[in-house]
């Protein structure tokens, strides 16, 4: 039958909400078709059948064969099953109400079953409990603190009964072992003696039966329960036959649908079944006679047709990381066994072709055709909601044929041109008309460039009003020079028209915003980007496959030069790393700080051999030639490889890392047994002096695939917890939702943001960096497709005063302040360029009515000449000065120019401005995860000293959403009040690092004498002034004494002999022999900290010379509070990535502010651009409540009431009996508990709840339609 679109309004009853209850004895007998009394399985006969009101009675369900169900004699495909219940005959525990029954255990006196609180606590309690408005969660919370509160009483405050501890002890067994929590008293045992005996005086069998002094609690008893252009894919022939449509048989069709029923289901395009939809009976059309069919064919009948070209179809590849994983396509069925689409939306679906597999979904009626066409149409998803950067975009062999197309020496006569052009008139292009331009060279013959055919793809006539400007740096961009760069890398489009640049994947690809199909979208339309984007690859494979585009080895044959520059690199840098080594080996190395010997060693290595690296690489592209290398062309033009894959080819393969390190010792003290054992040479540590061409030697094969092992593990290893990350962020953000007021809410109406980001716009249309315009293209633009040459120039302060006027109008209403005041900052800031421009050049704005009117009327009849002199008079001193033309079009901007300006800007805002019913929640959590499967899995960031490494990538996203309370890396950065001053730094160090007595004594040794015996401290003076520790002997006394493991030293026993020896004498006890106590103190003294705080492991100083030269602290370890405290640390600039410690130090709003800010620094640290607006949406969920929660499933338990979510996210069973436990209501609003009910989700477009109901108006008369014309759905024919 064919489906129809869910409307809520003819649906009997709707479900809004489920209570849950256990269930009595008497609703599970009502429920049960039989009563199981027999304890038998099977029948005492040969055929085993099951026995009667036993629990394989076939009342209760078949399992399997052709057997019936007794009770709704269905099959076994068909049954579902039917209850039974037993009467047991002793009580017993419910195995899911156990946990609720310990804990009720817990809370009570087992002697008089009374809550055990005092009066005042239990009075508090029941205050909070009265109270009329409280949700489920703070419920919740209330019985978890009365349960800790009463679990801790061990006497009850009612009848003075001991209770101890309520355990589990075995299988469904409950222990109460009263003594368990006591404080030991001194007649505790022999009130257990006096029990134990007067039990076992009572009960002669119990001496058998009690091993310990326990006592068994009583059951409780707990009842039971039971080619294509970017829009199109190609299908094959196959697929098409089983992908059916139900079409209804109308007027206009039923000619189309009667041959298709004579084809049958075996000849494409043909249908497989007619369904008649009064009795609903459907004829399977592979038997009987078709012809009869299809003239028997009624207005109304549907027939499941073939998918046929022109059909909407979904397309997908798992995993569906994010929404842009499926989208909408036009069908074309094509021969063969594959799906064939255009390789420009690869990108969105991260596919490739080599051997993916996809899925194919066909949408069964119109209005799902149409809302999958307008929503999810590739038109509509050129943009990632991630960042607001184009995410379909050219690719490869689109980028190389436009980079080959656009070069300076590309020419085509007449005839290749046309040619050419021919390739683009396809699709919807097909009956549009070129203009071919003028052509660039006149004499001998006429020629064309390419840059002029690129321009035909942006604009095929000059009809059309696609129009984009662009000023923008390409991938070879020599970095001066713009117009005049020696690479032709920079590009100028104006008024859609290449003037310079080749074009690459800068302004191709799929990424970024200065990028000639955003422009399109956003400038244009959506249609025109996507039409671009097809006639682009038609004309580029097309010339680059009459080009031809190969690679063989000679593209990476080094030359003689470039092996002798190599040899002489590799030698060098091998010298200095055996230098390096030889200072290890004399102590003569430099350390660097915080680093230890060997640390030093190889970050010093590991810099060198990169350096070797780069430097073959920067030779080997010097002396590659660009015009002619396939592999150097590919590289700068964006569409594969990089530079370093050319190098690795050609010149030096280069260091092999393994966890962002040298290859490590895997035998004992080398790497391989080819090498000497502590050998630390380049050699033997992974360095690969070959490149691919000259081949590698067995050992650097050897490391080679050590680096290759690694990313296929850490790819396996990535999958599955970015995949588990992801589902937690989905699961917590799914109900986040955009409503009408503009505020963020929960389903529950919680409200989680006041306003999206703080602005309310969307991330997929903000144009700028966080701004909803890119105000310096706007303005160029405007300039550029708006002349108004009989206006005149205005001056600065026109400019500004015209700006103010316009804004305060009521137009512009719907733009914030904030918006409005940057708006006014730029054109404030462009005001200053020409009135400086006019000062330099002394042009006067200022003139009489006649003379303007006399310029207006010589400009007009002057346009097309741009170098003819105009005079004008100055209005001041009646001079006359002859002005060039030219010098009015530089900066030049018109009233109607800037009005263009502001009505642009007004429009883009308001379709920034996000809609209601926007599924924010769920677009942060596919924005944060999809990306995260690009991060590598170990990764280590040198936090400004080699020797600092700090947790990134997937680990480091983890343990922000789970808010863990210790990170791996917990670090904190410390501003310092004098930033310039060395000296000072060390003393701040001091204070904060902590220093042990080992680290500051020449030596401890025990003395011995003969009426005397003490450890002797040495103290190295010099070290303590030379890291400048503001410590001295009394310090380290008070220290002494005050250490935890030194709690029994007193005062007394401590003596300064001289400013740098303290002895510790040792007393005879009774307790200890004094040899031991001494040899105890001689190991504990070392390890006492003497400064500095005690949970910093360590602080570096690090130089920031960025803004001149700044010193500051990388301390590791926690403590930020006393860091902060600490003399000399600027405390309102110090910082920590460990979000628990801000909560706890700071409070909830910086805790918030740190999940920011690490969130956002993660991902920029691996290139994965993302919106702060997402970022901000789940630091704000993660602390609306008051307190950080993680995305865990504790996490999620604080922030979400609802069973059903809660149940289909973890621990199922548990979340269940606990809402039956305590008859918890489950309003059905979230996504996962209309999804589980099938009810529409309140998101999107089912937001709107508003429903008119419209009076009745009688009989309507049926109204002629126009295409119920036969006449309008004649073919049309092209001559």
């Amino acid at each position: 039958m064919v489906k129809t679109q869910y409307r809520s309004v003819k649906t009997g009853k709707v479900i809004n909400q489920i209570q849950f209850a256990p269930f009595s004895s008497l609703d599970m007998q009502k429920e049960a078709h039989i009563h199981v009394v027999s304890k038998n399985i099977y029948s005492q006969d040969a055929a085993r059948t099951p026995a009667q009101f036993g629990v394989l009675d076939p009342k209760l369900g078949v399992c399997g064969g052709k057997r019936l169900c007794d009770t709704c004699h269905q099959d076994v495909t068909k049954c579902l099953g039917h209850y039974g219940y037993i009467d047991l005959q002793l009580p017993v525990f419910h195995i899911g109400f156990f946990r609720s029954i310990i804990v009720v255990l817990q809370t009570i006196c087992k002697k008089c079953s009374r809550v055990m609180l005092n009066k005042e606590m239990k009075q508090t309690f029941q205050r909070q409990l009265c109270r009329p408005v409280l949700t489920y969660l703070q419920k919740k919370s209330l019985r978890k603190r009365i349960h800790e509160k009463a679990k801790k009483s061990t006497i009850c405050p009612y009848c003075g009964e001991l209770n101890g501890a309520v355990l589990k002890c075995a299988l469904l067994k409950i222990a109460h072992d009263k003594y368990r929590t006591q404080k030991r008293q001194h007649n505790a045992l022999v009130d257990i003696n006096e029990l134990f005996h007067s039990a076992r005086q009572a009960n002669s069998e119990v001496a058998s039966l009690i091993n310990s002094y326990t006592e068994i609690v009583n059951p409780v008893r707990v009842l039971e329960l039971f080619e294509r252009i970017p829009t199109e894919v190609a299908v094959p022939i196959h697929v098409a036959k089983i992908m059916s449509y139900p079409e209804i048989v109308n007027r206009t069709n039923i000619e189309f649908i009667r041959q298709l029923v004579r084809n049958g289901p075996d000849v494409h395009p043909g249908a497989n079944f007619i369904i008649n939809p009064k009795n609903d009976h459907k004829k399977f059309l592979k038997y009987g006679d078709r012809n009869e069919m299809a003239a028997k064919l009624r207005f109304g009948d549907v027939v499941e047709r073939h998918l046929i070209d022109g059909d909407i179809v979904l397309f997908n590849r798992q995993p569906s990381l994010h929404r842009l994983s499926i989208m909408a396509l036009y069908a074309r069925v094509m021969p063969h066994r594959t799906f064939r689409f255009n390789e420009c939306i690869c990108s969105p679906f991260n596919a490739d072709f080599d051997g993916d597999e996809m899925n194919l979904h066909l949408p069964q009626t119109e209005e799902a055709k149409a809302e999958a066409l307008v929503l999810m149409g590739t038109k509509s998803n050129l943009v990632t909601p991630r960042n607001g950067e184009m995410i379909i975009g050219a690719t490869q062999d689109f980028l190389t044929g436009a980079y080959l197309l656009t070069q300076r020496d590309t020419f085509f006569d007449r005839s290749k041109a046309c040619q050419l052009l021919t390739w683009i008139l396809a699709n919807k292009d097909g009956l549009e008309k070129i203009d071919l331009p003028p052509p660039t060279i006149l004499k001998p013959c006429q020629l064309w460039t390419g840059k002029q055919l690129f321009n035909v793809i942006l604009r095929l006539n000059n009809s059309c009003k696609d129009i984009i400007n662009l000023r923008v740096k390409g991938k070879a961009y020599s970095g001066k020079d713009e117009d005049l760069c020696c690479n032709d890398g920079f590009i100028v489009i104006r008024n859609s028209r290449l003037l310079l640049g080749c074009v690459d994947k800068s302004v191709l690809g799929a990424n970024g915003k200065t990028n000639v199909f955003y422009l399109l979208l956003r400038d244009c339309s959506e249609l025109a980007a996507a039409i671009a984007m097809a006639r682009l690859a038609r004309l580029t494979s097309y010339y680059l496959m009459n080009r031809g585009f190969s690679i063989g080895l000679i593209d990476v044959t080094p030359g003689e030069n470039l092996l002798k520059a190599k040899h002489a690199l590799v030698t060098e840098g091998y010298n200095k790393c055996n230098n390096y080594i030889q200072q290890l080996k004399e102590d003569k190395l430099q350390l660097q700080p915080g680093c230890s010997r060997e640390q030093t060693l190889e970050a010093l290595i590991l810099k060198e051999l990169s350096d070797v690296r780069e430097s073959a690489g920067k030779l080997c592209l010097q002396e590659l030639q660009r015009s002619s290398n396939s592999p150097l062309i590919m590289a700068i033009s964006g569409s594969k490889g990089s530079n370093i894959n050319i190098s690795q080819m050609v010149a030096c393969v280069g260091q092999q890392a393994i966890s962002g390190s040298r290859v490590p010792n895997g035998f004992e003290d080398r790497s391989l047994p080819h090498f000497e054992k502590d050998s630390k040479i380049p050699a033997a540590k992974g360095f690969v002096e070959n490149s691919f061409y000259s081949g590698l030697t067995p050992t650097e094969f050897f490391f080679h695939t050590m680096g290759g092992r690694e990313g296929l593990v850490d790819t396996a290893v990535k999958t599955a917890e970015t995949g588990y990350m992801q589902r937690r962020l989905v699961k917590c953000l799914e109900d986040l939702c955009c409503q009408y007021d503009m505020t963020i809410r929960t389903c529950t109406n919680d409200i989680v943001q006041f306003t999206y980001g703080g602005d309310s716009l969307d991330p997929i249309f903000l144009e700028g960096k966080d701004q909803p315009v890119d105000y310096e293209r706007i303005y160029q633009h405007a300039r550029a497709k708006y002349r108004y040459d009989d206006e005149y120039p205005l001056n600065g302060i026109e400019m500004n005063n015209f700006v103010d006027k316009q804004l305060e109008l009521n137009e512009y209403s719907i733009m914030d302040e904030e918006y409005k005041t940057q708006i006014r900052k730029f054109i404030h800031n462009i005001s200053l360029n020409v009135d400086q421009f006019r000062m330099k050049y002394h042009i006067d704005n200022i003139l009489n009515s006649n003379i303007k009117e006399e310029d207006e009327q010589e400009l007009k009849s002057n346009k097309s000449q741009k170098r003819t002199l105009k005079t004008v008079t100055n209005q001041s001193n009646k001079k006359q000065r002859s002005i060039s033309n030219v010098l009015y079009e530089i900066e030049r901007c018109t009233q109607s120019q800037l009005l263009q300006f502001l009505q642009l800007c007004k429009y883009k805002y308001g379709r920034a401005r996000l809609e209601p019913g926007t599924a924010v929640g769920a677009l942060c959590a596919q924005s944060i995860g999809e990306p995260a499967t690009q991060m590598t899995l170990k990764t280590f960031h040198f936090a400004g000293v080699a020797s600092m490494n700090i947790t990134l990538g997937v680990p480091r996203i983890k343990e922000i959403i789970n808010a863990v309370k210790i990170p791996s890396t917990p670090l904190i950065t410390v501003e310092l009040i004098n930033e310039t001053d060395q000296n000072f730094a060390r003393k701040v160090k001091g204070r904060i690092e902590k220093t042990y007595l080992g680290q500051i004594s020449q030596y401890i040794e025990e003395v011995y004498e003969c009426d005397d015996c003490y450890l002797l401290i040495k103290l190295d003076l010099d070290r303590i002034r030379l890291l400048q520790l503001e410590i001295n002997p009394m310090t380290i006394i008070d220290s002494i004494v005050e250490d935890k493991k030194m709690k029994k030293v007193k005062y007394n026993q401590l003596e300064l002999i001289s400013p740098d020896i303290i002895t510790l004498h040792v007393s005879d006890t009774s307790k200890g022999n004094m040899y031991y106590t001494m040899k105890r103190y001689k190991e504990i003294l070392p390890n006492i900290v003497v400064k500095g705080i005690s949970t910093v492991d360590r602080a570096v100083i690090t130089i920031d010379d960025k803004n001149g030269i700044k010193y500051k602290l990388f301390v590791e370890g926690e403590g930020m509070r006393d860091v902060m405290g600490t003399q000399g640390v600027n405390a309102n600039k110090t910082t920590s990535n460990n979000t628990m410690e801000v909560y706890r130090c700071l409070g909830i709003e910086a805790a918030r502010t740190t999940i920011i800010n690490e969130i956002v620094y993660t991902m920029a640290s691996h290139g994965i651009g993302l919106d702060v607006r997402h970022v901000m949406l789940l630091a704000d969920l993660m602390t609306y409540k008051g307190e950080v929660l993680g995305m865990t499933r504790n996490g999620l338990a604080k922030m979400k009431e609802s069973v059903l979510m809660l149940a289909s996210f973890e621990r199922t069973i548990d979340h269940l009996y606990d809402a039956a436990y305590h008859g918890q209501k489950d309003t059905i609003c979230g996504v996962s508990e209309c999804i589980i009910m099938g009810i529409p989700i309140r998101i999107g477009t089912g937001i709107f709840q508003l429903l008119y109901k419209h009076p009745n108006r009688g009989s309507l008369t049926r109204r002629e339609l126009l295409f119920d014309n036969l006449d309008m759905h004649q073919p049309l024919v092209v001559s």
